[in-house]
């Protein structure tokens, strides 16, 4: 059993890391600007992206707009991977170590949703069957290369 959850895992890994590449691929040929050619540019980009980077350069987090506000646009949790990757690389580098970390969250989640949906149905084929299409289908995976939580957390 435990290693039907790890051969889904790894082909969700390929698979995740598949789609997201085809996806950056014709976001480029459609010319839709992307953060450092690794990511996708979103709304949240402000609140998480914006604060990490003010830490790194100044050592306060808080975004770029005027008043108290722009210390409380999001909590710090996603921001802290940025940070702490920023601290040893260059701007383009962290936001590949954050998609890789992201990759590889997802890859547990598949592992661990195997788990869960064993222990609800009490049927290897359909918990295979389930966990398949979570991690193997694109579904869950779409968020993947974008910076903001649905990117750790998927689905």
């Amino acid at each position: 059993m435990k290693k039907t959850a790890i051969i889904i895992s790894l082909l969700s890994l390929v698979s995740a890391y598949t789609f997201n590449n085809i996806n950056l691929h014709w976001l480029r040929e459609s010319s839709i600007e992307l953060r450092h050619d690794e990511t996708v540019k979103t709304a949240d980009d402000v609140s998480y992206i914006i604060p990490a980077l003010q830490f790194l350069k100044t050592g306060e987090f808080k975004n770029n707009i005027a008043g108290n506000g722009s210390y409380f646009s999001r909590s710090p949790g996603y921001p802290m991977i940025f940070i702490i990757a920023g601290y040893f690389f260059d701007i383009k580098s962290t936001l590949a170590a954050v998609k890789t970390l992201q990759l590889i969250l997802f890859t547990l989640s598949v592992y661990c949703f195997f788990f869960i949906a064993y222990s609800f149905l009490e049927s290897e084929k359909l918990a295979t069957i389930l966990t398949s299409i979570y991690g193997i289908s694109n579904i869950s995976s779409g968020f993947v290369y974008y910076t903001l939580t649905e990117g750790i957390t998927p689905a």
